[in-house]
């Protein structure tokens, strides 16, 4: 949910507004939204009940399909079998 990898800074992320859009697209849908340089939901999330902070591996355990928006270097050395048998978008060219 960064503004880039591996910093904190929240602030004007292209990331917060595309968890918010599909937040918003899918209300019935429980969303795990991950990232670890953020232990809060940011505040412009807070209004969406379908959004639920987790660690990545609790995540990525919980889901179908796994969305990475900013390259972290903890989501890179993810293991690729936690990944095996989800449907992936990796929209940073990380899981290569």
């Amino acid at each position: 949910m960064t503004f880039k990898a591996n910093v904190d800074d929240v602030r004007e992320s292209p990331a917060i507004e595309v968890v918010g859009l599909i937040a918003k697209a899918l209300p019935e849908v429980d969303i795990f939204v991950s990232d670890p340089y953020v232990s809060v939901m940011p505040r412009s999330l807070s209004e969406y009940g379908n959004l639920h902070l987790e660690s990545a591996h609790q995540a990525v355990e919980r889901v179908d399909i796994v969305v990475l928006l900013v390259e972290h270097e903890p989501f890179k050395a993810m293991r690729h079998t936690r990944l095996g048998g989800k449907i992936l978008y990796d929209t940073r060219g990380a899981w290569h």
